[in-house]
């Protein structure tokens, strides 16, 4: 029986080391124009995905889940619901993170290469604990509610999030534990995951 949790964000946790991946430049993925709706980076066994998708049971794991942005601007909403159905329990990709697996909103702007000097480049939401379970995630952007990749608050570089926002390039979700992208799969599955509503409005 799927279970269903409302969770609106009125408080940001801090975030450290939220989702540096530049250890490893001759890797970074680009989204793929010819994917349809999302785009999975850094993840051996996926790639284009659709609105439901077996989750990763190789440890490579799900990483960042991305699409083209739409036109945002500050005081809109983001709403993602989505469902986890099947067995097994969540691990975390990378042996230095640390469990649970989370889930985070996520936005990039125009030109970030993923690099920690562009650290301001990207934010992401407060974490929801990855379960079974139908799950809503609704947060406005407001730079309060988010932070960047080593956990500051967008409302400490209000100029950095505004731009971001004005040249947003992709927006969507990520995966890991205390670091946001660094990647979550399953253990002893099958899971799969429904993205039953993604909007901006």
């Amino acid at each position: 029986m799927i279970r269903k949790t409302l969770i609106g964000f009125s408080v940001l946790f801090a975030l450290a080391l939220a989702g540096c991946k530049d250890n490893d430049s001759s890797s970074r993925p680009t989204p793929r124009a010819t994917c349809p709706v999302w785009s999975a980076l850094y993840s051996r066994t996926l790639d284009c995905i659709g609105d439901s998708f077996d989750f990763p049971t190789d440890k490579s794991g799900a990483h960042y889940i991305v699409r083209k942005a739409p036109e945002v601007k500050q005081g809109m909403t983001v709403t993602f619901r989505f469902a986890f159905e099947g067995s097994g329990t969540f691990g975390v990709s990378d042996p230095s993170d640390q469990p649970p697996a989370h889930v985070r909103l996520y936005l990039q702007r125009r030109g970030d290469q993923l690099t920690a000097q562009e650290e301001h480049k990207r934010f992401w939401s407060a974490p929801v604990v990855l379960a079974v379970g139908e799950h809503s995630m609704i947060v406005r952007l407001d730079p309060g509610l988010w932070t960047s990749v080593f956990g500051k608050r967008g409302s400490d570089v209000p100029g950095e999030f505004q731009a971001t926002l004005s040249s947003l390039e992709h927006i969507g979700f990520t995966f890991g534990g205390m670091f946001a992208g660094h990647g979550a799969y399953i253990i002893g599955g099958p899971m799969k995951m429904h993205i039953m509503e993604f909007k901006v409005e």
